[in-house]
């Protein structure tokens, strides 16, 4: 697989993240787990420190889907924790056994009707919970597929070389992708079985086909300003020429 971004998504069991380290290895994008439902919805205890530590990365949020409350419910929590972003992820991948793949799809229904008027929206889940929910939503998909080559049978440390050359060893799309519902536009290809530099603990390795101006524009953010051309000598000189007369200096 060539020409992609490098994201990982994480969640508070990640503790501590060196994104300087993230940087340097080339990701570019970055997925912050906002909840879990245990008891309830809760709002992870690492999420605001993550994501005031991940500007520097397209961010934006997953919000884990509760089926056990109504559409509604789950919208006006994601209304009250959402932070100042154009999208949101939402994890459909929670089952539970008394709601019907129907009454399931129509949560999702009155739920996906409140948040797209608020919000870009793309779906997380995988093919071993499609039969759970009829019909899924019409949006775009963050795909969960692991091919062996990418989900060894341990947790295992990987450079930046390594994970770079089993991810040029993937096809594009997803070998499964005729079971996803909807256009898969990001492919999570490892969960949580690589520890790359910068972490201690194991990451989900995703991958997103295109430029980051792309994954700017499927998230909702504005294409990034280009970099200033460079100075030319004469305007060097000039500028050089303009401090030393704000100091007071001869030249």
């Amino acid at each position: 697989m060539e020409n992609y971004q490098l994201v990982l998504d994480v969640w508070e069991g990640q503790l501590e993240i060196n994104e300087a380290e993230l940087l340097a290895g080339g990701v570019t994008g970055m997925v912050i787990r906002l909840n879990d439902i245990k008891g309830g919805h809760h709002k992870d205890e690492g999420f605001d420190k993550q994501w005031a530590e991940a500007t520097a990365f397209v961010r934006w949020p997953y919000f884990v889907y509760n089926p056990w409350v109504s559409g509604k419910a789950n919208f006006d929590w994601l209304a009250a924790n959402m932070p100042g972003c154009p999208a949101v992820a939402v994890d459909v991948e929670v089952r539970k056994a008394d709601v019907s793949p129907a009454a399931y799809g129509a949560q999702l229904a009155a739920f996906m009707q409140l948040a797209q008027a608020r919000w870009k929206i793309h779906v997380y889940t995988a093919e071993w919970f499609i039969s759970s929910v009829t019909p899924w939503p019409k949006v775009d998909y963050w795909w969960a597929q692991y091919p062996y080559a990418m989900y060894p049978p341990n947790k295992i440390n990987v450079s930046w070389a390594q994970l770079r050359t089993m991810i040029g060893q993937l096809q594009w799309p997803p070998v499964n992708a005729n079971k996803c519902p909807g256009a898969i536009r990001m492919w999570q290809c490892s969960g949580d079985r690589l520890i790359v530099p910068g972490s201690n603990r194991a990451m989900d390795i995703n991958v997103f086909p295109g430029t980051v101006n792309d994954l700017r524009d499927w998230v909702g953010y504005a294409a990034a300003p280009p970099p200033p051309p460079p100075q030319t000598l004469e305007q060097r000189v000039a500028a050089l020429e303009t401090e030393a007369r704000a100091h007071g200096w001869n030249i």
